[in-house]
């Protein structure tokens, strides 16, 4: 998916049903590993919010939460979403794999699927790095990654297309810029194609960086969700 564009990614929300990686209702797990790990009195950022459905569950939870997204169709159905719930939910169209230079730092940032997107280790050190600069000072990432560990199911028509890492992968990637608070097994969704095994992570802004780190492309990747072949 190397080379995708705002264009390619905002074709998926403008359809009648919802992409495939998309579900409908908020993943009360992870929101609530989520509200675990970040305060809710300080500013946070999702990162390809999507549909926005965790994004106004976290709002509605009390967190103090910017959401985002790449389409531009997906912020407008995030921001219709919120009003219709009574929410005041801020909601950005924001590439951040431009390192965009945002009013302010922030406390958390939160992504379910992002990480995975990306597929070379350049891209996705990169990606880490565009992570570390929205953070202040020991901030916390909460990050839903596909795992794995998920089985091979020869009778699964999806069985190619799920993202997969191992957890050393993850640890070399994300280790030299963030210290590592906790990991656990979860799934990415409740349904079909989205019921993939993944790691659910948080971990906290390293300032200094630990050693050195490859300064790596830009990665050029979506960073809203799951890429086009789930």
């Amino acid at each position: 998916m190397e080379g995708q564009q705002i264009h390619d990614w905002d074709d998926r929300y403008q359809h009648d049903s919802p992409p495939p990686w998309e579900d409908l209702e908020p993943h009360i797990e992870f929101c609530q590993f989520v509200l675990r790990h970040l305060d809710p009195s300080l500013p946070s950022l999702e990162v390809g919010s999507g549909l926005g459905h965790n994004a106004v569950y976290l709002a509605q939870q009390g967190l103090s939460l910017t959401a985002s997204d790449i389409a531009p169709s997906a912020v407008q159905h995030i921001q219709s979403l919120a009003h219709d719930r009574g929410l005041t939910l801020p909601a950005k169209v924001i590439d951040v794999t431009k390192a965009p230079h945002l009013e302010h730092a922030f406390a958390g940032v939160v992504d379910k699927g992002c990480f995975h997107s990306f597929f070379s280790q350049q891209s996705r050190t990169a990606f880490v790095q565009c992570i570390h600069q929205l953070l202040a000072d020991g901030g916390v990432w909460v990050s839903s990654i596909g795992s794995a560990e998920h089985p091979d199911d020869p009778n699964d028509p999806w069985v190619e297309t799920y993202p997969r890492l191992t957890l050393t992968e993850i640890v070399s990637l994300v280790e030299p810029a963030f210290e590592i608070l906790e990991v656990r097994t979860g799934h990415y969704g409740r349904t079909g194609e989205r019921q993939f095994k993944t790691w659910e992570c948080a971990f906290r802004k390293r300032n200094p960086l630990k050693g050195n780190t490859d300064d790596g492309e830009k990665p050029t990747d979506r960073t809203g969700n799951l890429t086009a072949d789930v």
